[in-house]
């Protein structure tokens, strides 16, 4: 099995946060129309006590969502657990 990963981040003046990942593996054990397998991701975030108006209550806030796709591997590609 051969693999590639990339990942990009950036981010806005400490308020923004996004990520965006990618993996492909290829499998020599699988059919050749069948070999490649992607998995992408995406994840971000707000911290939105850095806006404006500062507040004495609430010192960190952040939101964070992320996205991500799982492909199954064939039966051919799972270890074998004896």
């Amino acid at each position: 099995m051969v693999g590639a990963y990339g990942e990009f981040r950036a981010s806005y003046k400490n308020i923004a946060y996004l990520t965006v990942t990618g993996r492909n593996d290829w499998s020599s054990t699988l059919p050749i129309d069948n070999r490649s397998y992607f998995y992408p991701s995406v994840s971000g975030s707000f911290v939105f006590t850095e806006l404006p108006p500062k507040n004495d209550v609430l010192t960190f806030g952040k939101v964070r969502a992320s996205w991500h796709r799982l492909v199954k591997m064939p039966i051919l590609m799972q270890p074998l657990l004896l």
